[in-house]
């Protein structure tokens, strides 16, 4: 039984096969008009093979391929995101995909996972909110800076 299986309802997972991390997202940031979630997977595998260098998202399946989690940019992390509307992948697709792509060809890569907090939605930290105001709360923000030492 895999370790994943002893996981709390409530908890998140740190790490995830590619397969599994798109089976847990339901959107997408990086979707292009009226682009399904399989179609926008198909385009960033195929990204992802072209050479490195040659492109955004290029050489990540072979990096992946011949060094595991180890060479995706130090262990960058997907980036996804909770709220009503489900979960929602917003960074990490080429690694998301390469990963899936392999784990079909019999290599289990597993993906490092990074949660935007799914209690106050997203968190102001990162540049894809900097200019969303919220209501400051330094007692939250220390938990939350206190934690994110443990996951880098």
């Amino acid at each position: 039984m895999a370790a994943s299986d002893h996981l709390h309802p409530v908890q998140l997972a740190m790490f995830g096969l590619g397969s599994d991390v798109k089976n847990m997202v339901a959107g997408s940031n990086d979707r292009d008009y009226g682009e399904s979630m399989d179609q926008m997977w198909s385009r960033k595998e195929a990204e992802s093979r072209e050479p490195a260098g040659s492109g955004h998202g290029a050489g990540v399946y072979d990096s992946l391929k011949k060094h595991g989690w180890k060479g995706q940019n130090n262990g960058d992390a997907a980036w996804v995101s909770h709220g009503v509307a489900g979960t929602n992948m917003r960074e990490g697709h080429h690694r998301v995909a390469a990963a899936a792509a392999l784990e079909s060809e019999g290599k289990d890569v597993w993906v490092t996972l990074r949660h935007l907090d799914p209690l106050q939605g997203q968190r102001q930290q990162s540049y894809f909110r900097q200019n969303t105001p919220r209501k400051p709360n330094p007692e939250l923000d220390a938990a939350i800076d206190e934690l994110g030492k443990h996951l880098r």
